[in-house]
């Protein structure tokens, strides 16, 4: 690869970072990804350069493309999609009625946003606490997974309820 080649793609790359960073920041042009560093991309970091409090002279000095970079992580992760919730890991303790905390406060929001779904789960409260209606749900789903319905919420049903709750998630966000 010749210097000419190496500084194409070191464009391209520059260009690249200011298309996300403008995606993600709504007010800065786009520029089109070329490898050419012409008017278009100069205007795009003069916009860049002067959006930030940079002397706006269209040039990528140091403290431009530290502050272009520093932009193009946070843009990055502005625009990834969300992650679903992990499954429970294996020998945790078990959810059962009267627990409350963290993990039943997650719980409670996901049977909740299933039985939005599904008219076969009874409704469910956010209300903190693992009581017989949220546990009447749970039996509900460890059945149709093929799991004893017990109605205590161990990693395997975790996992299902997750999954589940994961699809619909994922699904809002494409």
């Amino acid at each position: 690869m010749d210097e000419k080649q190496i500084e194409a793609l070191a464009i391209a790359d520059l260009q690249s970072r200011l298309r996300i960073i403008a995606e993600a920041d709504g007010h800065l042009p786009q520029v089109a990804v070329d490898g050419i560093y012409g008017e278009e991309t100069a205007a795009a970091v003069r916009a860049f350069q002067q959006r930030r409090g940079i002397a706006p002279t269209g040039a990528v000095d140091l403290a431009t493309w530290q502050s272009i970079e520093a932009a193009y992580i946070k843009a990055v992760k502005a625009l990834a999609p969300p992650h679903g919730i992990e499954p429970l890991r294996p020998g945790a303790e078990e959810i059962r009625v009267g627990d409350s905390g963290a993990a039943v406060q997650m719980l409670l929001i996901m049977l909740s946003d299933i039985s939005e779904r599904f008219v076969n789960i009874p409704k469910t409260d956010k209300n903190g606490l693992y009581d017989e209606q949220d546990e009447k749900a749970v039996k509900i789903i460890q059945s149709l997974a093929g799991i004893e319905p017990t109605g205590a919420v161990d990693s395997q049903t975790w996992t299902v309820i997750t999954r589940l709750f994961n699809l619909f998630f994922e699904r809002a966000w494409q």
